[in-house]
């Protein structure tokens, strides 16, 4: 029997970040601590293999959608094997191959833009041309969204045409998709009507190319249950854990409805899973010998009110893992820190925005800047990390609002605390289906461009990105986040080894903006910072 589908989850990620190449590198490499170390071992050059760059990170947890969809599928009785990275993973995309799956799923929850799919596509091509290729997921129903609304002018630019899918036939090589928020059992049917060797065009929620142009079959509502999200970790393959840090959903979707976000939402998909689920999860991937847990929530648990019991219950299993989240800042003004950190929490992530009230109004991000001090002050205090994330350059933003939001973020670095601060700064992005690009937004603040490449009355793309530059030089005392750093590494260390360590790294990320590092700097600088027993 061949295999039903083998699902690809992830092949490289788009950062707009504008912090993000800001941060130091050596011989090409992001400088995370593991590759610093194997620099400084091999006198100013990077060796392969860097060691711990596989293992123990954030950036080494496998995404969560393949497996999601995996799970659904497998539970309607379909064959599947997953990859988790189709790049890292050529060898295993190549086995795969022979076991002649019916289809390919390619997975577009890491797609900003049709480009990027259309490279993957094709190299897709290159070891499987003759596969039926489906694709789903939120760039394919973002796009649909847009093409729908394709009438109104703003939604009909050159820019847009060119960045999202269906709007002409320089399309990928895909056969089929999937145009739906939840698409799983949209793909049960794709996959019984080519077990049965029917015609796909009768399938909902679907479209297809024809003669050159995009065709789309009819809509039907999807329902979509919180239980379609529990996952069996205990029937993935042990190599699915092989780098000990795994991302896991404990809620699904966000209630917010933040000015600058495009994210699809509905009231059927503000989901939390039950508190004995999580745990359930939690214990299994424990016993496969996982270590961090990457709660990938908009809001870890939606916020819930009930935050210390949760808290309480993660204590009191005791299952050794560290983990991290994004949560408002509202919904940790009244949690008991210390609780928070005997849960296991490591790092809280926290979308902060700004910190100019008129800015945050403008944003409708319903947030109070004296919380945000507040709450970052106590999570530091109790040596849990924050990582903070901003966007410069939102309508409204002047060079004044920008250099508050600069001080404000001095402000919160506390290099006395035992908690450590992180940040990464953002342009702002002008999102199709975002509130803001509605033309009422447009003509209250004088909005023109799109994407990554727009100004309103006060500010533009280009002056965003040096708001930026101008705060990372600004800030003495907190840094960039590298997501890659290997935990076990940084688990060896004391605070104080820690901070001085990030001290180092965080000057000569800022030497580097400006000029050449000399190698014997760097391994000068970093040599009495890094780990005894690993220089």
């Amino acid at each position: 029997m061949p295999l039903d589908a083998l699902i690809i989850s992830h092949f490289g990620t788009e950062s707009f970040s504008g912090s993000n190449p800001q941060r130091l590198s050596l011989n090409g490499h992001i400088a995370d601590i593991q590759t610093i170390i194997n620099y400084v071992q091999h006198n100013g050059k990077v060796v392969d293999p860097v060691t711990g760059s596989d293992s123990e990170n954030w950036a080494a947890a496998p995404t969560l959608n393949g497996v999601i969809l995996s799970e659904v599928l497998n539970r309607h009785g379909y064959s599947t094997e997953l990859i988790n990275d189709f790049y890292r993973d050529k060898e295993q995309f190549t086995r795969a191959l022979h076991l002649d799956p019916r289809l390919i799923v390619v997975s577009t929850s890491f797609v900003y833009s049709k480009d990027h799919l259309v490279r993957v596509i094709n190299d897709i091509r290159q070891q499987a041309p003759d596969a039926f290729i489906v694709a789903g997921g939120p760039f394919v129903y973002q796009s649909y969204l847009i093409h729908q609304r394709s009438g109104e002018p703003i939604y009909s630019s050159k820019e847009i045409r060119q960045f999202y899918l269906f709007f002409d036939n320089i399309q990928p090589a895909i056969d089929h998709y999937v145009v739906s928020l939840r698409g799983e059992t949209i793909l049960c049917e794709l996959i019984n009507a080519l077990r049965k060797n029917k015609s796909l065009k009768e399938i909902p929620n679907t479209a297809y190319y024809e003669n050159g142009a995009a065709c789309f079959t009819k809509r039907r509502e999807e329902n979509v249950r919180i239980e379609d999200f529990f996952l069996s970790w205990d029937k993935l393959d042990k190599s699915f854990f092989s780098a000990k840090v795994v991302s896991m959903q404990a809620s699904i979707g966000c209630p917010y409805q933040c000015a600058f976000c495009n994210f699809n939402r509905g009231h059927r998909l503000v989901l939390s899973k039950p508190l004995n689920q999580v745990i359930l999860e939690l214990k299994e991937v424990a016993q496969q010998g996982v270590k961090y847990i990457w709660f990938v929530d908009d809001n870890f648990m939606l916020g819930a009110g009930n935050l210390n019991t949760i808290l309480s219950r993660f204590a009191d299993e005791n299952l050794g893992i560290k983990w991290m989240s994004f949560i408002r800042a509202d919904a940790l003004k009244n949690v008991d820190y210390q609780l928070l950190r005997r849960s296991g929490c490591v790092e809280v992530q926290l979308g902060l925005e700004s910190a100019d009230p008129g800015i945050l109004s403008n944003m409708q991000k319903k947030a109070d800047p004296s919380i945000y001090r507040t709450v970052i002050e106590n999570i530091l205090k109790v040596g849990i990390n924050c990582s903070c994330y901003f966007i410069f350059g939102f309508p409204g933003e002047t060079e004044e609002t920008a250099q508050r939001t600069r001080e404000f973020i001095q402000s919160i670095e506390h290099p006395e605390l035992d908690g450590i601060l992180r940040w990464s700064f953002y342009p702002f992005m002008l999102l199709p289906l975002s509130p803001i690009f509605e033309e009422e937004q447009r003509q209250r603040f004088g909005i023109t461009g799109c994407l990554t490449q727009c100004s309103h009355a006060t500010m533009n793309t280009r002056q965003a990105l040096q708001e930026i530059q101008k705060t990372i030089i600004s800030l003495t005392e907190s840094g960039a986040m590298y997501r890659s750093d290997n935990l076990a590494l940084l688990d060896t260390m004391s605070t104080e080894q820690k901070k001085a360590f990030y001290a180092v790294r965080n000057t000569l990320s800022k030497r580097a903006i400006t000029g050449e590092l000399p190698i014997s700097e760097v391994i000068r600088a970093f040599s009495p910072v890094l780990p005894k027993s690993r220089v």
